[in-house]
């Protein structure tokens, strides 16, 4: 697969050039998320930089030699002479909810274990595919509409959010 815009000359301009190297990096690192954006957006200013922060796969950092692997071997190569790629760690934010459900045992073939570990499961996958990338945002709406439908017998949630 091609990159895209100026990376298909071999060269990492636009942020988008960066998160798509860094994705299609050959080196075996794989990343559930990565940011980029340009020194001129920080405040103040930070000309010749681009930063990068990347939520790796399977965890929540990066090491300092994953780091350095990533800035030589993937990124100097790409990059334009005058900006410089700086790593910087994720700011990660946490969600402790606590959740009671409604739900008609009439209309389900489940037990209530079954139930239970359905919803789990079910807001385990959803704060993974919904929440688990830069920029996301927690609507409870979107949560409670997707946990109701996991399953006809849901008639409510309510969850309170620590």
């Amino acid at each position: 697969m091609l990159f895209r815009s100026y990376a298909a000359q071999g060269r990492a301009v636009t942020t988008s050039d960066y998160i798509t190297i860094l994705q299609q990096n050959t080196l075996g690192y794989s990343f559930d998320a990565v940011n980029v954006w340009s020194g001129a957006e920080n405040n103040p200013p930070n000309y010749g930089n681009v930063y990068i922060s990347i939520k790796p796969s399977g965890g929540y950092t990066l090491t300092e030699f994953q780091k350095d692997d990533i800035i030589t071997n993937i990124l100097n190569p790409v990059s334009v002479l005058t900006v410089s790629p700086i790593i910087v760690e994720p700011d990660y934010t946490y969600l402790l909810l606590n959740g009671q459900m409604y739900y008609d045992p009439k209309l389900t073939s489940l037990s209530l274990g079954q139930l239970n570990t359905l919803i789990t499961q079910g807001i385990q996958t959803y704060c993974t595919s919904v929440l688990n990338t830069f920029n996301s945002t927690f609507a409870i709406g979107n949560l409670i509409n997707y946990v109701q439908s996991l399953d006809p017998s849901i008639i409510a949630c309510d969850f309170d959010i620590y």
